[in-house]
């Protein structure tokens, strides 16, 4: 993993494939909102468990962690697979 020794925010997030088609999982799919609404573009190589990039078939899940640039307090995780499908959860402690 590349660490470049700066603040970073890591949240753990589960992907699980609900409907019939393939969804394609990718750490860059997602954004992090803080508790003050900032939103936090996330960063490849800063988190040993970063959630692998791959396609999910129906019934599928995947567990892993997303991670941002910054000291923060994450609120909300946004994931985008498609143009057109986004699917936004509140983070839980």
């Amino acid at each position: 993993m590349l660490y470049n020794g700066g603040d970073f925010t890591s949240v753990e997030v589960t992907v699980k494939n609900n409907g019939p088609d393939n969804v394609s999982v990718n750490p860059l799919s997602f954004t992090i909102t803080a508790s003050d609404g900032a939103k936090h573009s996330t960063e490849l190589g800063e988190d040993a468990n970063q959630i692998d990039t791959l396609t999910l078939a129906a019934g599928e899940h995947v567990t892993g962690a997303i991670t941002a640039e910054g000291k923060f307090k994450p609120a909300r995780v946004t994931f985008s697979p498609k143009y057109n499908v986004t699917v936004v959860a509140d983070v839980s402690k």
